[in-house]
């Protein structure tokens, strides 16, 4: 973790992780009554089901990205797993950790719409002062965010610094 430059990168604590989690459950639970949780694959999983826990919820998954074994390979976010129809009828809030151009958040959304849920939200733990803004977010930065599960890779069988985030 001592390579990680903290002049670009902010790092994320697993401890700032369930503190963002919490306040992010607490700003929306005023506002909105989810039915049931969606979390983005892969990273928005994580605050998902945090998110969905504290709601005491279910948690469901959608796949939707522009990577293929973490490259960028595509322009815009191809959907690879879609929701189930569990969604019909119900209150859905829909997760991500970051939202920079919102077009995965706002896909996941239309999905989740196309398979008649009666309402559906979005929350990101991540934006950015200049990107889109979902309906509740918890934390805003310039800096790129490292969240703790990329803090390390494994390489030859031991955890190293994460080398997208050193330099």
């Amino acid at each position: 973790m001592d390579n990680l430059n903290p002049v670009l990168n902010e790092t994320i604590s697993w401890q700032m992780f369930g503190d963002l989690c919490n306040d992010l459950a607490l700003k929306i639970c005023k506002d909105f009554k989810p039915d049931m949780i969606v979390g983005i694959v892969k990273a928005g999983v994580l605050p998902g089901a945090v998110i969905a826990s504290l709601f005491q919820k279910d948690f469901y998954t959608i796949k939707l990205s522009r990577k293929q074994d973490e490259k960028i390979v595509h322009a815009r976010p191809i959907l690879f797993v879609p929701i189930s129809h569990s969604v019909y009828g119900k209150k859905v809030l829909v997760v991500d950790e970051i939202a920079i151009s919102g077009e995965t958040l706002q896909m996941a959304k239309q999905e989740v719409l196309d398979k008649q849920a009666s309402e559906v939200k979005t929350c990101s733990l991540f934006v950015k002062p200049d990107g889109f803004k979902p309906d509740w977010y918890a934390y805003e930065s310039s800096k790129k965010i490292v969240c703790p599960w990329n803090v390390n890779i494994i390489e030859n069988e031991n955890l190293t610094a994460n080398p997208a985030y050193t330099g």
